[in-house]
Order: structure tokens, then sequence, then C-alpha cells
């Protein structure tokens, strides 16, 4: 249907573009409605794929999400670490290697052969 109205065309134009101008006319008054849906389908289609919620936007959404699970898993790592460290100092469940560990690293205590430079946490030195 398209190609016998462009081949109309053509051969009016040699003959007047008036006339073409005139069937193209007439032809969209009659058909708009095509016009209209064949442009609202266009639109709904690059919406579909480029816009806030297309196609593209999921890909990297769900990229995303990925890498957040995979950060999540990390922190509850840390999260279980830091727990486990916590339970392990408390007065009524105190580890003895872990706190001796504490103490020495804190310079708090130190074997008889060990010597203990204090020094500022800082790193200021004393004037």
């Amino acid at each position: 249907m398209i190609s016998q109205i462009g081949e109309r065309l053509v051969e009016m134009a040699g003959a007047g573009g008036a006339l073409a101008m005139h069937m193209t006319k007439r032809w969209l008054r009659r058909h708009w409605h095509l016009l209209g849906a064949f442009l609202l389908l266009i639109y709904f289609a690059y919406h579909g794929i480029h816009g806030e919620r297309g196609a593209l936007a999921w890909v990297d959404k769900s990229r995303e999400l990925e890498a957040n699970k995979t950060e999540l898993a990390e922190l509850n790592g840390q999260i279980d670490d830091l727990q486990a460290k916590v339970t392990a100092l408390q007065p009524d469940r105190a580890d003895p290697d872990l706190l001796e560990e504490k103490l020495r690293e804190l310079g708090y205590i130190a074997r008889g052969e060990e010597i203990v430079v204090p020094s500022d946490a800082h790193g200021d030195q004393a004037r």
C-alpha cells in the first residue's frame, strides 16, 4: 500500500507538485490514526530500551545489585569477625591469649626479658 502511494507520488511529482501534495494530505487525513499509532509505538519502543526503567537500565541495575551483594557478604564477614573478638574480650568469657595479645599491643605488660619503650600514639615527639 505504501509502495503504491510512493509510486503515485513520483508519477504525480512530474505532472505537478501541487497534485502530489494534495494526495499526501488526503492520505494523511484518512490514515492519521495509523501514523499516530506508529509514532506511539516508536516512542514506547525507545523508552522500553533506553528509558529510566528500560532494558539497558535493568542490565545496569542487575550488575550493581551483584556488586552490592558481594560487598554485603564481605561486610557481614567483617562484622562476624569483630563480633567474635568482642565476645572473646567480655569479662565473663575472656580468652586469655587474646587478652594477652591486646595488652601487649597497648604496652601494659611485658615479659621479664622484654624492654618497653613508651611512644606517643599520635607520633608527636616529647619536648
